[in-house]
């Protein structure tokens, strides 16, 4: 098993979606999400206010940082939360990466950063959470369907 492999394997209560022998250049994180986000919108229109991005990776100084803290901003919180419980779960959190996992998880920072938040997202899903990991757009969409057709 590669390191990356190893990297890959999820906690008992997170789901991966992930092509991981795609390779290749691929969107960077942001333009995917947007894009989920947009596709989502558009196709849950009666819901939108129910998806949150948590922006908890921005670059401030040490003072904000304090302050984000303080606030409440967790290091390693999932990039989307929809608050929509549906078939046993209490609602529906995603970890997004780049398409390219390689790409992702490229430093030892990096791969540590996924540890941590792999972690976080097991403890939501211990609490009722559909909570996974995905690798570019297709895959977000992927998950989201998972958990509305409640797909293991």
């Amino acid at each position: 098993m590669t390191k990356l492999d190893q990297v890959l394997v999820m906690p008992e209560f997170v789901r991966l979606f992930c092509d991981v022998k795609f390779r290749g250049d691929c969107n960077k994180e942001d333009s995917d999400l947007i894009s989920f986000v947009a596709w989502w919108k558009y196709n849950n229109p009666m819901f939108k206010s129910h998806l949150i991005h948590i922006p908890n990776e921005k670059i401030s100084n040490p003072q904000g940082r304090i302050k984000d803290k303080k606030k409440g901003v967790l290091t390693g919180a999932p990039d989307v939360l929809i608050l929509l419980p549906m078939n046993g779960f209490c609602g529906f959190i995603m970890e997004c990466k780049r398409k390219t996992p390689a790409e992702s998880l490229k430093s030892a920072e990096l791969k540590a950063h996924f540890d941590l938040q792999k972690t976080i997202l097991n403890g939501y899903g211990e609490q009722g959470y559909f909570a996974c990991a995905a690798f570019g757009f297709e895959q977000m969409k992927a998950a989201w369907l998972a958990y509305i057709n409640h797909q293991k």
